[in-house]
């Protein structure tokens, strides 16, 4: 059974049109309200992205930050809307609310990164690499790649 037809089974077969615009200003008004907070969300993260980019980032930025939990909460919301599927005749708000969570998550998942990045040593590897051959094999292989793009 879907969630469409389980739907159709809660809701009488002879709603009266004042009680579907009711429900349809219902949950668009709901769905405003989601996005606004998630649009809030992705503002005040994205102020947290640039001061992470700045090259002194004050140390309270970097401990104990919520960003790779707020991302993997949107990623978990955002995995569940696309499973469940676009309910018919709710397309635009569906849309727009998954839209919102995506850019949340987004900012959320980048900011977590940029932290890492300051915070996580990386394993470095003595090596008798050829730095400029490895620099210029990089850089033919990226322009062939390009090409066969464009």
């Amino acid at each position: 059974m879907t969630d469409q037809m389980a739907f159709a089974d809660v809701v009488p077969a002879k709603q009266s049109a004042a009680t579907a615009k009711r429900i349809q200003a219902n949950v668009q008004d709901l769905v405003k309200r989601v996005v606004a907070d998630l649009s809030k969300l992705e503002t005040d993260m994205s102020k947290c992205t640039k001061i992470l980019c700045a090259e002194d980032v004050p140390e309270r930025y970097l401990e104990g930050h919520p960003f790779g939990l707020i991302a993997d909460n949107l990623r978990f919301a955002e995995k569940k809307l696309r499973e469940v599927g676009t309910p018919v005749g709710r397309e635009k708000e569906f849309n727009t609310l998954l839209r919102a969570v995506a850019k949340a998550r987004s900012v959320a998942a980048m900011n977590d990164s940029l932290v890492r990045q300051r915070t996580i040593v990386p394993n470095v590897i003595e090596s008798d690499i050829d730095l400029e051959g490895l620099k210029t094999l990089t850089a033919r292989n990226t322009q062939r790649l390009i090409d066969q793009v464009g």
